[in-house]
């Protein structure tokens, strides 16, 4: 089984759209967790979101990036068939897409996810990397967040416009 999550209810078969990768795919991932990270809009100067042994890994670019973006929100987690799907295509590991509309199997509906994710921190299932001063941290988000600042050619205005962006931008003024 796969897993994917929408902001969107009652979806009986999912729809490829087309993302970041610029074809249009039906996403999914085997984690239930990881599926639940996105399962409300976000980018990727907010969480940075990875898999590590089959754990989901959320690491917030700026102070309190978990409750903006998850806090109270709601979504429908839809089970998949495995059927179709094609791994290793968008460059992340754990995610798989699919060219043509899936039936889905079940929907779960998570009143708030932000609760879900803290929840399944405290099993084991789930860590939240809170966003943090230390040096290591920042030096993390800084390597993390210039490969995407280049990937998307930000200029330095719109860096420094961008209110998630201001410790980042920070970090520069005294390293640059």
């Amino acid at each position: 089984m796969l897993y994917h999550a929408s902001k969107e209810p009652g979806l009986k078969y999912l729809e490829p759209r087309i993302s970041t990768h610029g074809k249009a795919f039906v996403y999914a991932v085997r984690s239930r967790v990881t599926a639940f990270l996105f399962g409300a809009p976000k980018d990727d100067f907010d969480l940075l979101t990875d898999e590590t042994g089959g754990v989901a890994h959320i690491y917030e670019c700026y102070p309190d990036a978990a409750e903006k973006i998850y806090g109270g929100k709601k979504c429908s987690l839809y089970t998949v068939g495995e059927e179709g799907f094609l791994p290793d295509v968008t460059g992340w590991e754990p995610e798989l897409v699919c060219e043509s509309a899936v039936p889905v199997i079940r929907e779960e509906f998570i009143a708030d996810i932000l609760s879900y994710l803290d929840n399944a921190a405290a099993r084991g299932d789930c860590v939240i990397h809170r966003y943090s001063d230390e040096q290591a941290y920042r030096a993390m988000l800084r390597e993390e967040l210039e490969e995407r600042i280049a990937d998307f050619g930000l200029t330095e205005e719109e860096i420094k416009k961008d209110p998630r962006l201001a410790h980042f931008a920070a970090d520069r003024d005294l390293s640059g």
